[in-house]
């Protein structure tokens, strides 16, 4: 490679770095001012399977993609996390009794997260597992891929570092935002929160080592993003990460690894683009009865999990010679 070339490549690979990180932020600041929904519950707004899919999205694609081939499609994709993020919502009220101030809060605390995550991993998984078996490839709870005391020790002690980035961030979010946020998992499964994750270099270090002891090909997260009111709650965006190794092998020349990223972020489907949101909880009013359903929501990860496939064998296939 010439020194033109290789300088070329490097930029290419600090500007993949850099959209990366913002795209991460985006959806860490993004996410936390959900739209509470309008009327149509989660099945009203998916009951055409056509719109449901053009409101899914995929982020850019690292440069490294295109040699997908050389490693092949993975075949054993490890579903880590199940798990829900809610926004809640506060009310301000000033001067109550002349001098104080009021805050309400209102949001989901752990458990009640549990509980609504493990109802969308009911209806999501299945489909994911038999879209992904349909192209050959197997998609596996922690149940099914924890098949030693190694394995289920690393993944019951798994943390995702955060960098020097991701922790200003955080200290600048929690100083701006005072809606309370709950996250939780649904049963079977950790919270490992790769939604808020910003994906550098060290952490996509961290998740290839985790991969291979886990011995898998990939890694997927699948995250609900909903918003709690006073009213109830609401579906607002859902998003399936799928990481696997970096294609493009570790440079010789060891002034060139540190533009290299053991893993990147095979395509990643984020469902929401237009979406006003829907309710799958309201709360008992004078007016109407308290209800729940989740119906719906099996479509959406149908849309999301075709669209992943779609982008993957398109990735796949420009790379055959």
């Amino acid at each position: 490679m010439q020194p033109g070339e290789r300088k070329k490549k490097m930029n290419d690979e600090i500007r993949h770095s850099l959209r990366v990180v913002l795209v991460s932020i985006c959806a860490t600041l993004c996410m936390t001012s959900i739209a509470f929904a309008a009327d149509k519950s989660i099945a009203e707004a998916t009951a055409k399977p056509d719109k449901v899919a053009k409101r899914v999205w995929f982020g850019p694609a690292p440069s490294q993609i295109k040699k997908l081939y050389d490693i092949g499609l993975p075949k054993r994709i490890g579903l880590l996390s199940f798990n829900i993020y809610d926004t809640g919502s506060h009310e301000y009220t000033p001067l109550v009794d002349v001098w104080g101030h009021k805050i309400e809060k209102w949001g989901m605390n752990e458990f009640v997260s549990n509980v609504h995550a493990s109802k969308f991993a009911e209806m999501g998984v299945p489909v994911i597992k038999q879209r992904f078996a349909e192209k050959g490839m197997e998609v596996l709870t922690p149940f099914e891929f924890l098949d030693t005391e190694e394995k289920i020790t690393a993944y019951l002690s798994f943390e995702l570092m955060k960098t020097g980035w991701q922790k200003a961030a955080e200290a600048q979010l929690e100083w701006l935002d005072r809606n309370p946020h709950a996250s939780g998992a649904a049963y079977g499964f950790r919270m490992i929160p790769l939604h808020a994750s910003f994906l550098q270099q060290e952490v996509m270090g961290q998740l290839n080592e985790f991969r291979k002891t886990l011995g898998l090909d990939a890694l997927m997260v699948v995250t609900t993003h909903t918003g709690t009111s006073n009213r109830g709650s609401n579906l607002g965006a859902v998003t399936m990460q799928l990481v696997g190794p970096n294609p493009e092998p570790r440079p010789e020349n060891e002034k060139h690894v540190k533009w290299w990223w053991p893993a990147i972020l095979y395509p990643s489907a984020n469902f929401g683009k237009g979406f006003k949101g829907a309710p799958f909880l309201t709360y008992e009013t004078k007016k109407s009865p308290g209800w729940h359903s989740y119906e719906g929501f099996d479509v959406i990860i149908d849309a999301m999990s075709t669209r992943t496939l779609a982008e993957l064998q398109k990735h796949y296939d420009k790379g055959a010679p």
